[in-house]
């Protein structure tokens, strides 16, 4: 799975074929396309590269659109098209952040741009280590489910780098989007499973104060839902499978919506509040 090879770059020509799915950004584009092909599947990220991946998830190839640097393609690979992979063959991957707070984990969901990254760096910065960024897995565990380790480090913007501290050299002028940052010293890896304490699902940051409130197991399925790992939708018996544990999650696990201000200056005030609400929980068991 972790196996991608990379041809030569070439620009993207339209698909003759319908996508049997969509992802859109918060504005409403088309940020990739997934096509059914004999051989598997067809993945497009507008302006960026096309994968193709086979029916078992063993071979992956990439062609990329030109100026595209390999380590953003391999970024890309690890963050998006890995966990599809994985979620196909059963695991339970949710596009996430997971940090370490009080014995458990605490998973930040969102879409792509709501500051998962940058929240779970500012935990780790503030020494609460870190599990996972931009892909969380669970595993049920008797009657709760743990989060385990991902990769050691995040993908963050120049500023959001700054902001936690966590600067260590100049942006890649190759890098089309955001560039890597290893754990370490500034931003401590917790590398064992933790049994999960909490969801908490980021808001637009449309509030003008710091707000969290409990969803409900209906909500709260809607919402892993929306924020799960899965390449095929049109495969009933996963798509079933995958639904009921999710189904399963969402009645064990405690799951919050949470919206602030995107302001740097108040990530310290929103670590508090999480910490005096996580602190009310015992890990899901």
């Amino acid at each position: 799975m972790d196996a991608l090879e990379i041809l030569p770059a070439c620009a993207q020509t339209p698909l003759a074929d319908a996508p049997f799915a969509r992802w859109r950004t918060e504005d409403g584009e088309v940020a990739a396309t997934f096509h059914h092909r004999a051989e598997g599947y067809a993945i497009r990220f507008n302006e960026r590269a096309d994968f193709a991946v086979s029916l078992g998830g063993a071979a992956v190839t990439c062609v990329p659109v030109p100026g595209v640097s390999e380590h953003s393609l391999r970024d890309l690979f690890l963050n998006q098209v890995v966990p599809l992979i994985r979620g196909m063959e059963g695991d339970l991957v949710i596009h996430a952040s997971a940090v370490a707070l009080d014995g458990g984990a605490v998973a930040f969901a969102g879409q792509t741009g709501r500051g998962k990254s940058t929240l779970a760096a500012a935990f780790a910065s503030a020494s609460m280590p870190f599990l996972a960024d931009d892909g969380v897995t669970l595993v049920r565990d008797g009657e709760r489910y743990l989060v385990t380790p991902n990769r050691p480090s995040f993908r963050l913007w120049h500023d959001s780098q700054c902001a936690v501290g966590a600067r260590l050299a100049e942006p890649d002028e190759d890098e089309m989007e955001k560039s890597t940052v290893a754990a370490g010293e500034r931003l401590p890896f917790q590398s064992e499973p933790l049994p999960l304490r909490a969801f908490y699902f980021l808001g637009r940051g449309e509030s003008e104060e710091i707000r969290m409130a409990p969803l409900s197991p209906q909500r709260s399925l809607a919402e892993l839902i929306n924020h799960a790992f899965l390449l095929d939708v049109a495969d009933r018996d996963l798509l079933r499978n995958h639904f009921d544990a999710l189904a399963d999650l969402a009645s064990r696990a405690a799951c919050f919506s949470l919206d602030y201000p995107r302001d740097y200056a108040l990530l310290p005030d929103v670590i508090a509040a999480v910490k005096r609400h996580g602190a009310l929980r015992e890990p899901t068991a």
